[in-house]
């Protein structure tokens, strides 16, 4: 007979108690929302009551398993953490994103008409003609033309030519019968490596709303291209024109001297691109705070920052945190040694060292090994917890998460498409389905995104926004990605999986 201490019998009554709530909640359909809430975050499906059982197992099967093994991985809380750090863009600022995609469009297509050269025609198209074409997470093949979404370890999940999709023959005649894409399985071997290194040259990831639109235009750039010789192109050298009209919209002097297109249409109707936050978040904020310490960690200009977090969170948002770092420039804040610079009035004034860093104070640019000192010499610990919250897959979770050990939540909102995507196995016709792209997270026949795999792999759980996080207390306990049961992986998704995991 195995032997059980307290702790480890009550963390067995606890799961026992949470299988009896899931099955109650099954087998009567008008629960009330108070008991779905309840329940829903421990047992996300029928199918996972038989993986809580083999766990059981396997804890009976070695009665020496702590209670503290138990639920270190399986679970997470946010009042486990001395000091929890937040992205804005995109993260506690949600934008318009339909109505922010649509103007920088404009201003890039106009960019690229005005100083490029090229011809009106194909640009200057309406973006609602090809607004299910804009996506997150695509990758640009910029050789080839090609616009591409990419599987685990580089695989071509689906493919577009300029605007027109190609069929799966097509993609094998572009990258081989296993549609493997050698530099994008370079990338997923080494994806710090490949931000600023050679591969930066051949390939460029679109991760936010900001670049977004960047390739609708390198696509319909290729259309005007392949048009005008009647053929697609050996090689194609489009992508530096691009990039030069995304330097000149964003480029953070811009700011401030009213240039550039995209700063002035932002600061003239903020209102039309900037969501408020609702009271719930900003009462979630507050009462993060009150349980550890909070920091902003945004790679947005101080003005910019600023002049956003005032139109999401209200005037007196820097209250909602302990110490905030403006023009981060991460992935590079994480594992660079750049210095800190004091900011007074929104702008940079001089350079300050770790031993003159303060609370209560707005930074520019800087690294996380002097702020983590900070971090370590306010609460007193030597390796204090510490967890951060971004939507950028690359910037705010991979890189943090494999290179310092920080702890991470990813807020992803292409999950609150999930349910109009229909997932369509591309084996069954030429073309997957008549939309352009498969889901952000996979499709059936050729398995999960390389993003998917991120999300999987270095961040505790996904969530499609902070809305959700504020939803529940902030001592709440989160099912985790870390669930040692390897066959069951949608326990980090909330508040349900993506279809592809389900």
């Amino acid at each position: 007979m195995v032997m059980f201490n307290s702790e480890v019998s009550l963390k067995i009554s606890r799961v026992f108690s949470v299988l009896v709530a899931g099955c109650r909640f099954h087998s009567v359909k008008n629960r009330s929302q108070q008991t779905q809430e309840a329940v829903l975050p421990y047992v996300v499906s029928v199918s996972n009551y038989k993986r809580f059982g083999t766990h059981i197992c396997d804890i009976c099967s070695n009665g020496r398993m702590s209670a503290s093994k138990m639920t270190e991985h399986n679970y997470f809380k946010f009042t486990d953490y001395d000091w929890i750090g937040f992205d804005l863009d995109n993260t506690l600022c949600k934008y318009n994103v339909e109505n922010m995609m649509k103007m920088e469009y404009d201003v890039l297509s106009r960019f690229l008409v005005d100083c490029k050269s090229y011809p009106e025609k194909h640009l200057f198209k309406p973006v609602d003609d090809d607004f299910n074409y804009i996506r997150k997470g695509v990758m640009i093949d910029f050789d080839k033309g090609n616009v591409l979404q990419i599987g685990k370890g580089g695989k071509v999940l689906r493919a577009c030519h300029g605007t027109r999709m190609l069929t799966n023959n097509e993609i094998i005649k572009y990258y081989g019968q296993d549609r493997m894409w050698k530099l994008a399985g370079e990338f997923y071997e080494d994806i710090l490596g490949a931000w600023n290194g050679p591969l930066s040259l051949k390939l460029r990831t679109v991760l936010d709303s900001f670049d977004m639109p960047a390739s609708l235009a390198f696509a319909r750039i290729i259309d005007t291209l392949d048009e005008k010789e009647g053929r697609e192109l050996d090689k194609y050298n489009v992508w530096p024109d691009v990039l030069d009209g995304l330097y000149f919209m964003y480029q953070r002097e811009h700011f401030s001297t009213d240039t550039g297109g995209y700063f002035p249409s932002m600061k003239s109707a903020p209102e039309q691109y900037i969501y408020r936050c609702s009271d719930n978040v900003t009462s979630w904020l507050k009462s993060l705070k009150k349980q550890a310490r909070t920091f902003l960690l945004t790679g947005s200009n101080v003005d910019f920052a600023s002049f956003v977090a005032r139109n999401s969170l209200g005037e007196m948002w820097v209250e909602f945190f302990d110490v905030v770092v403006c023009f981060a420039r991460k992935p590079g804040f994480f594992t660079a040694s750049r210095e800190f610079v004091a900011t007074e009035d929104g702008k940079e004034t001089v350079s300050v060292t770790v031993n003159d860093l303060q609370l209560n104070k707005v930074y520019s640019q800087g690294n996380w090994k002097e702020l983590r000192q900070v971090f370590s010499k306010t609460v007193g610990k030597q390796n204090p917890r510490c967890l951060y919250v971004g939507d950028n897959l690359i910037q705010d979770i991979y890189v943090p998460s494999k290179y310092v050990d920080l702890d991470t939540v990813a807020v992803v909102d292409n999950m609150l498409e999930e349910e109009q995507q229909v997932s369509v196995d591309s084996s069954r016709s030429g073309v997957s389905s008549s939309r352009p792209w498969a889901s952000y997270f996979g499709c059936e026949s050729h398995g999960i995104s390389i993003w998917s795999d991120i999300i999987c792999k270095h961040s505790k759980i996904c969530v499609p926004s902070i809305d959700v996080l504020a939803n529940r207390p902030v001592d709440y306990l989160w099912t985790s990605f870390r669930f040692k049961d390897r066959n069951c992986r949608e326990h980090g998704f909330h508040p349900v999986a993506p279809i592809i995991f389900r």
